[in-house]
């Protein structure tokens, strides 16, 4: 009786440690998950700095945004990822002017209504599924301003700029949303830029 109480008490610590080694492995592999998605969205956001300030030199009109400062206000537009909003704004301030007019970076969340205190030359979303994304898209139609996100799937939610990652990366564009915001981006840009939907531009 003995015995067999304890092969089933053996059986049961056996059953139970797989279990929990099942379980360990499981958070392992999501832990890693999580880890390679931030690694690819870092190296999305990187990418995307390289390419915004492009964006900004090729709208025919950005002389015209200036402030009364005479400064280029760019909005860093996070959730609540205002770490990164940091980085993102540092890493463009380095840049300091756009065809020669020198840049002023606001951080600022997608939800404050400190969104629309100022009218930005161009707005640059620093975090991947921003909630008020369509909010944000809306505003920068309505005051042409350039929208930009380097997070897959964002310019088919309407945002003016991306980047498109192939065998190089191409900055990418939303003809819908340029016709609607009427911005004007220089032709050679156009050219070489991958468009959503797929048309002609002129």
């Amino acid at each position: 009786m003995h015995l067999i109480k304890g092969k089933i008490a053996i059986g049961k610590t056996s059953t139970w440690l797989c279990i929990c080694s099942m379980l360990l492995i499981c958070l392992v592999k999501a832990s890693v998950a999580g880890q390679d998605q931030d690694t690819h969205s870092a190296r999305l956001l990187h990418a995307g700095l390289d390419l915004f300030p492009s964006f900004l030199a090729a709208d025919q009109q950005i002389a015209d945004k200036q402030d009364n400062d005479g400064n280029l206000v760019i909005y860093i537009v996070h959730h609540n990822d205002s770490r990164t909003a940091q980085i993102v704004a540092t890493r463009l301030l380095d840049i300091k002017k756009i065809k020669g007019v020198p840049m002023k970076v606001v951080i600022v969340r997608d939800d404050d209504d400190d969104l629309y205190s100022l009218q930005p030359a161009g707005i640059f979303i620093a975090q991947p599924h921003l909630p008020h994304l369509a909010a944000v898209v809306k505003y920068g139609k309505q005051k042409s301003i350039i929208t930009f996100s380097p997070f897959a799937g964002d310019v088919t939610l309407g945002v003016a700029g991306s980047i498109a990652v192939t065998a190089r990366i191409l900055p990418q564009v939303n003809t819908t949303t340029l016709a609607d915001s009427k911005l004007d981006l220089k032709p050679f840009f156009l050219r070489i830029a991958s468009r959503y939907p797929e048309v002609e531009l002129n």
